[in-house]
C-alpha cells in the first residue's frame, strides 16, 4: 500500500499519495485541483499560488527569499504542499527550484498591480 499523508490547513485538505500512480482527489476551497487546467509543471503551481493565499498576501510577501527584497516569505508549510501537489501532478517533469521562484516571485511582485475594489 502507498505511502499515505493527510494535509490540513484552514480551509484545504487533501491526501497527497507518494509512489502513488494515480491521482488522489485535492479539494482546495471546494476546487479539484487536478482537474484545474495547466500545461506544465510551473503554470499549475502559479494557479495553485492563488488558491492557497490571497492577493494581498502575495503582493506584501515572496515565495521564497531575495537579497533583492525585504518582504517576509509566505508561509512555507503551504509552499511545500503547492510543490508537492506540482511533483504530484507532474512527476515527469524535472522542478527547478530557481526557475518557480523566478516565476512565483513575479506573479508576488505583479499582485501589487491589482487594485482592490470593494
Amino acid at each position: 500500500m502507498p505511502y499515505m499523508r493527510v494535509l490540513s490547513t484552514p480551509g484545504i485538505s487533501h491526501v497527497v499519495g507518494k509512489h502513488c500512480s494515480e491521482l488522489k482527489p485535492c479539494i482546495i476551497k471546494g476546487v479539484d485541483v487536478n482537474l484545474l487546467p495547466a500545461n506544465n509543471i510551473y503554470l499549475f503551481g502559479l494557479v495553485l499560488l492563488d488558491l492557497y493565499f490571497t492577493k494581498e498576501e502575495l503582493s506584501q510577501s515572496l515565495i521564497f527569499p531575495s537579497t533583492k527584497s525585504k518582504k517576509p516569505m509566505l508561509d512555507q508549510e503551504k509552499v511545500g504542499t503547492i510543490i508537492e501537489l506540482m511533483n504530484q501532478r507532474f512527476p515527469d517533469e524535472q522542478f527547478d527550484v530557481k526557475k518557480f521562484q523566478e516565476k512565483a516571485n513575479q506573479k508576488c511582485k505583479d499582485a501589487n498591480n491589482y487594485v482592490l475594489v470593494d
